[in-house]
């Protein structure tokens, strides 16, 4: 018997409505593409398909339902639309076999094709974009096995700064970001935004964008969020080990028009405290 193209139509069967209507109209044509036996066919042909539209539609809901586990203020501003769009995203995103956990996995496809709904002008809570994109961060950072390499190879190579940087001793090395640490942009003030939706409210936050660094704390549960200036944002963009610091201090005093000792003297200590504040709490580290 032919198990896997047996396997291939089933599953199919239940996980593509497409494929179902296609199946209903058109079986011989549906599965001429599959090597199966005419006792498999004859197999086929006496499925109940109400019973298995009724449980392919279970199973739909039951990843989608797993992928918002991850997003539950996002989940709030879907609920008027969500159903509409479970039978595009299976369609899209068929079941596939992964090592990750089923939840980690299933959620980051989501939070993909929300992006994809949002970018093509559905209409969708303004808010949707904003709100996905911080609980995705946190829930990525706070989950994903190699975040949580990243923050601890990072701890433990910052252990020798000890009490503080000094130009003179990170001036000829590279800053380089973990993979632990995202900075995002958002249109709206997140942090006001969240609490509303949180309380069942319907926010009127107006457009106000502000800039959050979210990072893994090494053997710490979850993720830290700090809000951060635009120079902090603009000098952790710079942390791309591709630059040393004396570099990207020198690229800062001809962005800023410094041509004094004293206005560049302070470019630099600023520089540099951001710098140390941020190893120490190992979102960044020192390459040669």
């Amino acid at each position: 018997m032919s198990l896997l193209g047996m396997q291939r139509v089933i599953s199919r069967i239940l996980t593509d409505k497409q494929f179902r209507t296609a199946f209903t109209d058109d079986l011989q044509g549906v599965i001429s593409a599959y090597e199966l036996t005419p006792k498999e066919i004859r197999s086929l042909k006496a499925l109940d398909l109400k019973a298995a539209s009724s449980y392919a539609r279970l199973l739909a809901e039951g990843r989608v339902g797993l992928a918002l586990n991850a997003f539950p203020l996002s989940r709030i501003l879907l609920t008027p639309d969500i159903h509409r769009y479970i039978d595009e995203y299976c369609q899209e995103n068929p079941p596939t076999p992964a090592t990750l956990s089923p939840m980690f996995f299933e959620s980051m496809i989501f939070y993909a094709f929300i992006l994809k709904v949002i970018e093509r002008g559905d209409p969708v809570s303004p808010y949707l974009r904003d709100v996905i994109e911080y609980e995705k961060n946190l829930f990525y950072i706070a989950n994903s096995v190699e975040a949580s390499a990243s923050a601890s190879r990072f701890a433990a190579d910052n252990q020798k700064w000890g009490g503080g940087l000094s130009l003179e001793a990170v001036g000829g090395l590279k800053p380089v970001k973990g993979e632990h640490a995202q900075v995002v942009r958002f249109r709206y003030k997140v942090t006001e935004l969240m609490p509303l939706i949180e309380r069942g409210e319907v926010p009127t936050v107006g457009e106000d964008p502000i800039d959050l660094l979210f990072f893994k704390r090494p053997l710490h549960v979850g993720v830290k969020t700090c809000k951060i200036n635009c120079s902090t944002r603009e000098l952790l963009e710079s942390c791309d080990g591709s630059r040393t610091t004396k570099t990207i201090i020198v690229d800062l005093w001809r962005t800023a028009g410094a041509t004094t000792n004293a206005a560049r003297d302070s470019i630099a200590a600023g520089v540099i405290r951001i710098l140390d504040t941020l190893q120490a709490s190992a979102v960044i580290r020192f390459d040669d």
